[in-house]
């Protein structure tokens, strides 16, 4: 089988970054950093179980 020729997540629909970073900060209970959001958006369950720790 050849190697895949595209790169990983080509075929993947865009992000809506904004809906994303509601859903984050529903997550948190502190405002959102740029930082947070990329967390969330790498690891949604990690970065929802650590904002709850957090706070």
């Amino acid at each position: 089988e050849p190697p895949p020729r595209e790169r990983p997540g080509a075929h993947l629909p865009p992000a809506d970054l904004a809906a994303e970073r509601d859903n984050a900060q529903a997550a948190s209970s502190r405002p959102l950093e740029d930082t947070d959001l990329a967390s969330y958006l790498m690891y949604p369950k990690v970065y929802a179980d650590y904002a709850q720790h957090r706070s």
